[in-house]
């Protein structure tokens, strides 16, 4: 039976690797289309570049808001009015000992209006597992949706619903920004993305080469029933009649350097609320980022902590800590094609790095997990994923996985 499942799998393997290589073995064929394609894309990046130099005076945060994900790009390249765009993505799971699985991840689509060149409008509104329904798993949520007030390259002013600008990817989660089908678990357990809260925040721009943001927020509702599993995700309250006796604090830096950035950002607040069962429920999370590219190969890394008071009250571990990295390289590039990059990341993270007592430690929450993939762009919007998670954890019972996924952006 196990060599049958084996043999099942490696079929499936095939397949996709198959699927993904005929349009390797058509890539000659749509060639000219594609370099067309390249050539609008730049002819479009250097448009970009011509109006940040032409609205410096008028709208300075352009020089940081065009450097943002497809969806935000819509809202700063018209003068005045409605844009739309989004994001999508579809998966398929085999865990090892489970029921294999496909899944409508998400569709996202998103509006922007451009009042003029001092106020927008952005929003997204995000449909998970199919759509909002009754007694099934799909939701819907307003992912953001704030007024940006462009002021001044140093000083700018989003407020509303906003993004808690915290890793690398919950302020660029479209699945084209990622290599994996799956988002690195890192950033949904221990930084619970996709996190959006309601608040204000401040930004701006040093000679095009450091950005900043500050913020406030709402508190992540600790009061809430979480879960050591997945440690403070189940708190986010997501604009929803959030609580707001307890505010927490945000800042983030970044620097660009030649062919990529670095960067740290630090979240810090009380998150009792009204439940005075607790003391203070104080979250502290930090975490430092990279990314850099050259000559088609790409690295990227993230290593995060955090820290919550009254862990024994509320049920879950007192300290959580991770980090990843990854590499990939494009061979489709050497060969005048589309994208093609194989890829590989490897990941440690403990849910439970420190416990206190009232709470008994799981050892199956300290994980490594190593993935192995392939992705093929047959545009820089639209991505086909597969990758293989080899997992394991201290209690020596993780399961491995297998993904394929389909993204796109517009």
């Amino acid at each position: 039976m196990e060599a049958s499942n084996v043999r099942g799998k490696m079929k499936i393997i095939l397949i996709v690797l198959l699927v993904m290589m005929s349009f390797v073995v058509n890539a000659k064929e749509v060639n000219k289309d594609l370099s067309l394609e390249k050539m609008q894309m730049q002819i479009e990046i250097l448009s970009n570049e011509l109006l940040k130099l032409k609205s410096k005076d008028d709208n300075p945060d352009f020089a940081n808001a065009l450097d943002d994900s497809f969806g935000f790009q819509k809202v700063y390249n018209v003068k005045k009015g409605l844009s739309i765009g989004g994001y999508g993505e579809m998966v398929y799971q085999d865990k090892k000992g489970s029921t294999a699985t496909t899944d409508a991840y998400r569709f996202v689509p998103y509006f922007g209006y451009k009042f003029n060149d001092k106020l927008l409008l952005n929003t997204e509104i995000e449909f998970e597992h199919g759509g909002a329904d009754t007694g099934g798993t799909g939701v819907a949520v307003i992912e953001f949706a704030y007024l940006e007030f462009t002021l001044h390259e140093l000083f700018n002013l989003r407020v509303g619903h906003i993004l808690v600008p915290m890793g690398r990817i919950n302020m660029k989660h479209e699945p084209v920004m990622f290599k994996s089908v799956y988002r690195p678990e890192i950033e949904k357990y221990i930084i619970p993305s996709t996190w959006h809260e309601n608040g204000l925040e401040l930004y701006g721009t040093f000679n095009e080469m450091i950005t900043y943001n500050i913020g406030v927020v709402n508190s992540l509702d600790l009061s809430k029933s979480l879960s050591s599993k997945s440690w403070l995700r189940s708190g986010r309250q997501k604009g929803a009649k959030a609580k707001a006796e307890d505010l927490s604090l945000f800042a983030r830096l970044d620097f660009k350097l030649p062919g990529g950035e670095i960067g740290a950002s630090y979240y810090s607040g009380d998150s009792r609320h009204d439940d005075f069962s607790l003391n203070d429920a104080r979250v502290d999370l930090f975490d430092i980022h990279f990314d850099y590219e050259i000559n088609n190969f790409e690295v990227n890394g993230m290593y995060t902590a955090g820290n919550v008071s009254d862990s024994a009250a509320i049920g879950i571990g007192k300290k959580a800590e991770g980090y990843y990295i990854g590499a990939s390289y494009d061979i489709g590039s050497h060969l005048d094609m589309m994208s093609i990059s194989p890829f590989v990341r490897y990941s440690e993270y403990n849910l439970h790095k420190e416990v206190v007592p009232g709470v008994v430690e799981d050892k199956s929450l300290d994980k490594e997990i190593i993935t192995v993939g392939l992705n093929v762009k047959p545009t820089e919007k639209v991505v086909l994923k597969v990758d293989y998670q080899i997992r394991d954890n201290a209690q020596e019972n993780e399961a491995n996985v297998f993904n394929m996924g389909i993204g796109f952006v517009f």
